[in-house]
């Protein structure tokens, strides 16, 4: 095996490579518009009740968020450590 032979060998491993990191990227890009996207609705929710004066609701309804957020609070990982740090910044 060759000069040639081994940097193709390279190439793909890091072709594949940087495609599987891509991917989980797209995949946590995803889930984050998804979590966005239910964070908008919940305070949706909240206003509407306090605009009707529902207190005990909105009490029962934010006591019912705060037990969510421990499974939000994920960090992300993309299988690279420099992507970690920099995806998972706070």
């Amino acid at each position: 095996m060759g000069f040639d032979d081994t940097f193709s060998l390279l190439s793909i491993d890091n072709h594949a490579e940087r495609m599987q990191i891509y991917h989980e990227m797209s995949v946590n890009y995803e889930e984050q518009k998804r979590m966005l996207h239910d964070y908008y609705n919940q305070i949706g929710c909240v206003q509407g009740l306090l605009k009707k004066r529902q207190y005990k609701e909105v009490e029962a309804y934010a006591e019912k968020l705060s037990d969510l957020f421990p499974g939000y609070m994920q960090s992300v990982d993309v299988n690279h450590p420099i992507l970690n740090v920099v995806l998972n910044q706070k």
